[in-house]
């Protein structure tokens, strides 16, 4: 669900490259703009277990083609995964090139998904001029929760805040999980590593999630979106789009 601050380094020089005008600079997006939902898979550093989420924003003709990151973090932090697991550290939205970010996906071998998300040309800019004011200075830190408040739970209510009238999800019947019993299928293989969450998350871990707090894993956003309708018929999020593709054994 994450991606270390240094990481993002190497996409700066593209990123202002790529940046016609200051990116806090208020900017009416054209008729044609796309706004999309990107879903990684598992990494195989810690941090990156549980996959990521991000939002693409790409207007072609303002030459605007960003990622909105909501997953950058400082890994030097002392007592990192300890803090990253108790929802003691401080997180920010970051902002980088579509071309940078999918560049380091494919570096590190791992599967990027993007669904458009069907909003219509108020919803995109309004989406939009919240992710740009979210991205100042004094707004951009936030204290990271591993259950509540992470890179998937952001874009979550950020799409339902701007959609808020139109949008209504189909809730499933589906078997309940907890917490925990969620995680368990990431961490398959590796035991010590299961056995060490299972430690820091403690008994919070063992309540059940309903159908929203499920959107706190990557994969899950996705999925639950899916079963988000606009106006009760339009599905929210487009057919997915496999941008790279790698299989668990190659990552």
């Amino acid at each position: 669900m994450y991606m270390p601050f240094r990481k993002v380094c190497k996409g700066l020089c593209a990123l202002l490259l790529t940046l016609s005008q200051p990116l806090l600079a208020q900017q009416q997006l054209s008729p044609g703009a796309r706004i999309s939902l990107l879903t990684c898979s598992p990494g195989t550093e810690l941090y990156t277990t549980f996959g990521h989420s991000a939002i693409r924003i790409q207007d072609t003709a303002r030459r605007i083609d960003l990622i909105y990151n909501y997953g950058l973090f400082d890994f030097d932090t002392p007592n990192f995964y300890w803090k990253f697991l108790r929802g003691k550290l401080s997180y920010k939205l970051g902002v980088q090139s579509f071309a940078s970010f999918l560049a380091e996906y494919r570096e590190e071998q791992r599967t990027v998904v993007e669904q458009e998300i069907r909003f219509r040309p108020e919803e995109r800019q309004k989406l939009y001029d919240f992710l740009q004011e979210n991205y100042r200075p004094e707004n951009r830190y936030y204290l990271y929760d591993f259950f509540y408040d992470n890179c998937a739970t952001r874009i979550r209510d950020a799409l339902e805040n701007e959609a808020t009238e139109r949008l209504r999800y189909q809730y499933p019947e589906a078997p309940k999980a907890s917490f925990r019993q969620m995680l368990d299928k990431y961490l398959l293989g590796r035991a010590w590593i299961d056995f060490g969450i299972d430690l820091v998350l403690g008994q919070p871990a063992d309540r059940v999630a309903d159908f929203r707090e499920q959107m706190f894993l990557p994969d899950y956003l996705a999925q639950n979106l899916q079963l988000a309708f606009i106006d009760n018929h339009l599905p929210l999020l487009g057919p997915p789009q496999r941008l790279t593709w790698y299989t668990p054994t190659e990552a």
